[in-house]
């Protein structure tokens, strides 16, 4: 007994009745929980007046109360005194909280189909060549298929690899068409990537630019001197062609005799400079050709005059007037005082000119030294004749007196 009064004792509860509810541990369906519900419903109470809070198999309708995961938050404790098992008196309420469903218990949230990418088919356009110095090249991207009508392509133009010293930035490089200029010589690789919402492609495309072509300017041929002469005795001579210019190298040099006197050496020569020997009096004319690496060719002409050694005409001496006093009548005349540059071959003495009648012994007329005799009282005149190698003649005359 309790505070002195009498307690009706509450009806003995099976063990199924005394069991706390259980909880559904699957995923309850809406179907599920409209019957899976549970009543409050008042127990029999006591002289004390406690309420027992027990389940109701049957809940009324008025009574039933709905709660899913969603609900357990906000759903209220449901607390079933318990009594003690010597005295069956209530004990302290046991709190009874809606058990949180596990990971596994979790109803699947819809997981949303993947979306597929349609792969399209770019094309770049084909590598390009240019040579400098043109240095623009306009590159344009080829999508199969078409967009779908008012819709576009997305594009992103990006240089792949290119030459160490390139380096200005791709301007405009989202438009279908990518300007290129200021290319420097090398090799240049570029991507496109065409994307729209649901789908994707890429293309790529090379650029070769190539070094100016070179313009070869032909090689000028220059000989030194251009004109020259000599004399003999001088027989040698050479003519430069090592000045000769190009805008790269001259590879080759050939000289050719075209004209001059008929000798047995001529002189062929593919060296830069021409030397010359033997050389004989008259006139030469000589062609340098040179060529370059490319084959272009110049020639030029050098002229040589060989002159024979110059020869004065000689110089005769017949030597001083003479006087002899007869009974003398012989004397020597002396013509090697005569002179030449190079050399006199011959000597001639001969009576002078009005002196033929006259009868004299001359002996030694064709040497320096005359010899005369059988000379008579009167005046005589002598004259000399001197040649030399040229065929050069010089005379001299000398009187001889006889008393």
């Amino acid at each position: 007994p309790l505070n002195g009064s009498a307690r009706t004792p509450a009806p003995k509860r099976s063990s199924e009745s005394r069991t706390s509810p259980s909880w559904v541990t699957d995923p309850p369906s809406r179907e599920a929980l409209g019957k899976e519900t549970v009543q409050l419903q008042d127990a029999p109470s006591s002289d004390s007046g406690e309420e027992v809070l027990m389940p109701s198999r049957h809940p009324s309708p008025a009574r039933r109360r709905e709660f899913s995961p969603a609900s357990t938050e906000e759903s209220p404790l449901l607390t079933v005194p318990t009594r003690s098992p010597d005295h069956g008196a209530p004990t302290r309420p046991a709190s009874l909280t809606p058990a949180e469903p596990s990971p596994s218990e979790q109803p699947a949230s819809p997981t949303p189909a993947p979306q597929t990418v349609k792969e399209l088919s770019v094309w770049a356009g084909e590598n390009r060549i240019v040579t400098l110095p043109e240095h623009e090249v306009d590159l344009k991207a080829s999508v199969v298929p078409a967009p779908p009508a008012e819709t576009t392509y997305s594009y992103e133009w990006s240089l792949v690899s290119h030459p160490g010293d390139y380096q200005d930035e791709i301007k405009d490089r989202h438009t279908q068409t990518l300007n290129l200029s200021h290319l420097l010589a090398g090799l240049y690789a570029f991507k496109v990537a065409v994307s729209s919402d649901s789908a994707f492609g890429e293309g790529f495309v090379n650029v070769t630019v190539k070094p100016a072509r070179r313009v070869n300017l032909p090689p000028t041929a220059v000989v030194s001197p251009q004109t020259q002469a000599l004399t003999l005795p001088l027989t040698s001579a050479f003519i430069d062609g090592s000045q000769s210019t190009d805008d790269t190298k001259i590879v080759s040099y050939r000289w050719e005799e075209i004209s001059g006197p008929s000798r047995e050496e001529k002189t062929p020569a593919d060296s830069p400079v021409l030397r010359l020997s033997n050389l004989i009096p008259g006139n030469y004319t000589f062609r340098l050709t040179v060529a370059d690496s490319d084959g272009a060719t110049n020639s030029t002409t050098a002229a040589l005059i060989v002159n024979s050694a110059v020869d004065h005409p000689p110089v005769a001496n017949a030597g001083p007037d003479q006087t002899i006093t007869l009974p003398q009548n012989s004397i020597t005349l002396n013509g090697n005082q005569s002179s030449d540059d190079h050399q006199i071959v011959l000597y001639e003495w001969s009576l002078g000119p009005g002196n033929e009648s006259k009868e004299v012994d001359m002996q030694g007329i064709k040497t320096p030294y005359l010899h005369l005799s059988t000379l008579q009282e009167g005046v005589y005149t002598f004259q000399l004749t001197v040649t030399d190698s040229a065929k050069q003649q010089s005379t001299a005359v000398v009187a001889v007196t006889v008393q």
